[in-house]
Formats: structure tokens, sequence, C-alpha cells
């Protein structure tokens, strides 16, 4: 069988990272083939707000995988930002007289749950965790089946129709083809989260540089996707402010000193260029015990957010970071001290993938790598009850976005 090629790419707002992989059936892994990142441009907080200079930077990308337009034979892009919003719906056809359930059906109750709670300004951009229910009882695969009363549940994540636009002129400006859309958060997640964790109830957290995605899973399927308006940005910005020193002085601070482990050390690091002459000293321990503050101040954030929604008292697994603040070591046993409820907190960790461990080490990547796996797994198994990479997912998926 011939193999297939994935594209994913991640549009962050600091930095763009593409990445080809293809399905290693003998493996029952995602091999990653090549990858490419640059600075970001024209996105700010996950929104992309000058399409033109994206489009050049993914373009480029593409080339320097050694890519043509119509090279791979899938295409994922991950998308955030403050338009992004996610509900569960319900809705129910009724039928005069015992009615067989048919493709055309499902069709027609899923439009029936989208249409069923529009939210002003946004569109349907990804659909999950189809449930179906016949005259009140449960079943995996409805069709053929008879009944007066056919009921389902999806959760449904809207974009705001502004940020469609721009992807949509994206995909066009790029030259590529039937790409699918998903949450960011859901991306990191595929790459880093077993079954087992969503059975019992899992928090992820996916840090990057001036946002924050959250993703919360439950009874075994995804319940809420959620963006935060605070990154590492906000971290380094409040460290240049209190140690008065510049921005890009504090950035490269954050990238090589940060240690939770070492709150208690007496260690000191001198800051600035040799040839200032009012270059100041930098006390680790004391420095690593005013991050972990802010560590805990964007943690208490991401918790407060899952209590908001009513989903705390059903996560029992714990809360996983991934991107950039997952790279900072000792975070997880710093946010485990004064976790709610006890719950355990950890740094995500990839599976199911094979190639550059360097790559699928770094949790910054795990949106690229979640991606190739969702991709992967059209390839791996059936659309309904199907085998995906590493895991067993009840339901499927629907690509809605961008049409």
């Amino acid at each position: 069988m011939k193999s297939s090629y994935y594209l994913a790419c991640d549009l962050g707002s600091k930095t763009i990272k593409a990445a080809l992989g293809s399905y290693d059936a003998g493996r029952n892994t995602v091999r990653i083939i090549d990858v490419a990142h640059a600075n970001s441009e024209g996105i700010e907080k996950g929104i992309i707000l000058n399409t033109e200079a994206v489009a050049a930077i993914v373009r480029d990308l593409i080339y320097q995988m050694g890519l043509s337009k119509g090279d791979p034979d899938h295409v994922c892009f991950s998308l955030s930002g403050s338009g992004l919003e996610s509900r569960n719906r319900s809705g129910e056809i009724a039928f005069s007289q015992p009615t067989r359930i048919t493709y055309g059906i499902l069709d027609r109750l899923d439009k029936v749950i989208s249409d069923s709670a529009p939210v002003f300004g946004k569109s349907v951009m990804f659909v999950s965790n189809k449930k179906y229910y016949v005259d009140g009882e449960f079943t995996y695969d409805p069709l053929r089946e008879k009944c007066t009363r056919f009921q389902g549940e999806n959760f449904l994540a809207y974009a705001d129709d502004r940020q469609k636009a721009a992807v949509c002129q994206l995909v066009d400006l790029v030259g590529l083809k039937d790409v699918d859309i998903f949450p960011e958060s859901y991306l990191a997640a595929e790459a880093c989260i077993k079954q087992g964790e969503r059975d019992l109830g899992v928090v992820l957290a996916d840090v990057g540089w001036d946002k924050t995605d959250v993703a919360v899973f439950t009874e075994g399927n995804i319940q809420l996707c959620a963006v935060l308006p605070v990154g590492i940005h906000d971290l380094v910005n409040t460290i240049s402010w209190v140690y008065r020193i510049p921005f890009e002085e504090a950035s490269y601070v954050f990238d090589n000193y940060s240690n939770l482990l070492m709150t208690d050390s007496k260690d000191k690091k001198l800051l600035g260029l040799a040839s200032d002459p009012e270059r100041k000293w930098l006390e680790m321990g004391e420095y690593n015990r005013f991050l972990e503050d802010l560590v805990r101040q964007l943690a208490d954030r991401v918790t407060a957010c899952v209590e908001n929604e009513g989903y705390g008292d059903q996560v029992f697994a714990g809360y996983v970071y991934t991107g950039g603040l997952a790279m900072v070591r000792g975070l997880a046993a710093a946010l485990s001290r004064e976790a709610p409820r006890g719950l355990r907190v950890k740094t995500g960790r990839s599976y199911g993938l094979s190639g550059m461990d360097y790559i699928t080490e770094d949790p910054q990547w795990f949106p690229v790598l979640g991606a190739l796996k969702v991709m992967a797994a059209d390839d791996a198994g059936e659309s309904a009850r199907r085998e995906t990479i590493g895991k067993k997912f009840i339901g499927f998926f629907s690509r809605l976005f961008p049409k």
C-alpha cells in the first residue's frame, strides 16, 4: 500500500512549526521525516493579523522540507486564539413511524445539533464525541437500526468568523487543499495523553508564548477547549520589570536560569554585557522562588478555568503541562505541592512516535506531533470505533472547517 505523507503546522505567536510524517504500520507509530520552524510574524495571541506574512512563512517552511504544493496527502493546522469556544450540545429527530437510520439521517441529526445553538459571529469548526441514542437507548452504531426517536450529543468547537476567513485565505495563499483544522490544545493532548487518563478525567494546559490553551477530558472524551490570554511573555515581562533588566535579557534569564529545583541555591549569575559598568548579580535561589510564585499564579488561572466550567470534581488523573513552560525543570514538583485536591501535576511525554527524538521529546512540538497522529489515524483504522495510534478512541471526527 502506498504510504501517505502528512504535513502538520502549528501557527504560534512566537514560532511557526511544521513537520512532515508518515504512518509506520509495522510499528504502529508515526514516523517523523522532517521538521522546520521559523520566527512568527503576523500572529498575536493565536489570532492571525497578517495573513500574507504568515502564508509566506508557511510556504517557506514547506519548501525547506523539500515539498511542492501538492506533495502531502493530508494537511492539518492548529487553531487557537480568543475566538475559540467550545460547547456540548444535543439534538433529537422524531419520526411518525419506525424508521431505519441511514447516513443521511446521521448527517441531518448532526446539522440539527450544530444549528440548535448558534454562537453570534462564530462558526462550528470541529465536531467530536458523537453519541447516539435510539429510542432512548445508547448505541455505538445506529446505522440500519429502526426507531421513532433518534437523539445525539456532540462536542462542538466554534471559531471566530474573522479567524475562519483568515485561515481560509492562508490556505489559498499557500496553495494547499483539504486542510483539517483542530484546536491546538486538542492536538497537544493527542501527542501525550493516553486513553486511561482521559477515562479518569485529565486537564491539559499548553502554555505558549502569549496564551495558554486548555483542554479537559472526562469519561474518555474531550469536554472543553479554552484559551487563556496569559503565557510565557507575561512571566518574562514581570521578570524584566521586577529585576529592572531589558526584556531581551529577562527572556535569556528565563530560558537559561529557570530551575524550580534550585529555590534554595546560593549561586549567583552576572547579568548584562561585560562592558556595562552597572551589571547586576542574579541570585539563583531568590529568582527561582520568585518564578515559582509566577508559575503558580498561572496554574491557578488554569485551575479556575476548569472549576468555573464545572469540571473540577470530574478530574482524577491530574493536570498535564506542555508548551514552553514544560521546559522549566522542577515544574511538576513545584505545582504538585499546591495542586487542587492533591491531584498529580506532570509535564507531558509523547508516545506513538518514532524518529527525531529531540523533537518528539520537546513539549513545544506537541501540537504538531498530535496533528500528525490525528492524520495517521485515518490510515490506521476505520471511521467509527477505530484503533488510533497507541490508543482506542470511541467516536469519530468531523472536520467542518474551512469549507
